[in-house]
């Protein structure tokens, strides 16, 4: 009985120091964190952190090897339900990891030639961050406006395309 406590204890520490590198790398890629970000990150589980950091991996890989990008998914997890009502905070979390998704966004859609095809996409993005502008959730209208700002900051031309007026 002896050998099955100390080798339980053992597994709980590892464990730990586990759950501590997770929450280091998740704040290391999300340097500089707000502290409301920072707070929440010590305070998550281990399932929640292995999560958060699932979430950043996938999504900034979609980001820097899809051809077309696109910011769709991020607002599908920010609009999650479950993540929007925990209580530990992740949803600030997973829009910490928008705003790094939205920053490699903006470089892969710079780096794109200028043409046809990079205009309709930047439309699309704008048309969506104004859809998602009149969310019926304010956090994600926050995020929206943000994101907008930082789209049409890097892309000023986007406030004179037909579509974008449509919309406005």
């Amino acid at each position: 009985m002896d050998c099955a406590r100390t080798y339980i204890y053992i597994l709980l520490i590892y464990l730990q120091n586990q759950l501590q590198e997770l929450k280091s790398q998740i704040l290391q890629h999300l340097t500089p964190a707000p502290p409301e970000v920072t707070a929440a990150v010590n305070k998550l589980s281990f399932a929640q952190a292995t999560y958060l950091l699932s979430v950043y991996y996938l999504e900034t890989m979609r980001i820097q090897n899809s051809n077309d990008p696109s910011l769709q998914p991020i607002f599908d997890y920010l609009s999650d339900y479950a993540i929007q009502k925990d209580k530990t905070g992740l949803w600030h979390c997973v829009s910490s990891v928008g705003d790094k998704v939205f920053s490699l966004f903006l470089n892969a859609m710079s780096t794109q030639a200028k043409d046809e095809t990079r205009e309709k996409k930047l439309e699309y993005h704008a048309q969506l961050l104004l859809v998602n502008f009149n969310h019926v959730h304010k956090l994600i209208q926050c995020v929206a406006d943000k994101w907008l700002s930082g789209l049409v900051s890097k892309f000023p031309h986007l406030l004179w395309t037909n579509v974008y007026l449509d919309y406005v």
